[in-house]
């Protein structure tokens, strides 16, 4: 019985360990990552070059897609981004 705790307790842990860099999927684009690390991920509106062009104009995406999620920094590391990556940096 201690094996099996120990086990769901170990998978527990490694399930739930804070991410240090995330990549959006093909076809999105990261659209900022806040200092808490929060970011958001949108769908490529048009052609991938413009992804900024429309994140500037604030164009919606008709039918609300959207990947939110966060990343955990240490101290003294801030949470960065370049458009279809987020990750941590000193």
């Amino acid at each position: 019985m201690i094996r099996v705790g120990l086990l769901l307790l170990v998978f527990a842990t490694a399930s739930a360990a804070p991410r240090s860099e995330w990549h959006a999927p093909a076809g999105w684009f990261i659209n900022g990552v806040r200092p808490d690390g929060r970011y958001e991920a949108l769908p490529v509106l048009g052609r991938p070059e413009n992804d900024l062009d429309d994140a500037r104009a604030q164009r919606e995406i008709a039918d609300g897609r959207r990947i939110i999620g966060w990343i955990w920094c240490w101290r003294p590391e801030t949470p960065r981004q370049d458009g279809w990556r987020v990750w941590c940096e000193q």
